[in-house]
């Protein structure tokens, strides 16, 4: 099956990413110009779900499921940064949603914490 994993530069994305390789194919990172979140907190650099241009590419990804890790995790960083959570957390999950909507894939998996 063809795997799309939001948050493939976090713990949680990261090792799904590596588990997943065994049996199943990994949708390669977007390359090109795509808007890109880097957490203030890790330093990690991932694609931004939310950007509409992020939906474009995961519709054409040719995914067949997605896993969704992307997200701003912590209480302390949630308290101290409450709209980058809800953009990450809410509009980020929602973003996902509609994208798998949108192309049709029929799995999409949501981690939460």
């Amino acid at each position: 099956m063809k795997v799309l994993i939001t948050g493939g530069a976090g713990m949680l994305g990261g090792g799904v990413k590596r588990w997943l390789r065994y049996g199943d194919e990994v949708v390669p990172e977007p390359e090109g110009d795509l808007p890109r979140y880097v957490n203030a907190w890790t330093g990690a650099v991932d694609v931004d779900v939310v950007a509409p241009e992020w939906a474009a590419w995961a519709v054409s990804s040719g995914a067949e499921s997605v896993v969704h890790c992307a997200a701003l995790t912590g209480s302390d960083k949630c308290g101290s940064d409450p709209e980058g959570a809800i953009r990450s957390n809410v509009l980020g999950a929602r973003a996902v949603v509609d994208a798998c909507r949108t192309s049709g894939i029929p799995r999409l998996f949501v981690a939460t914490t």
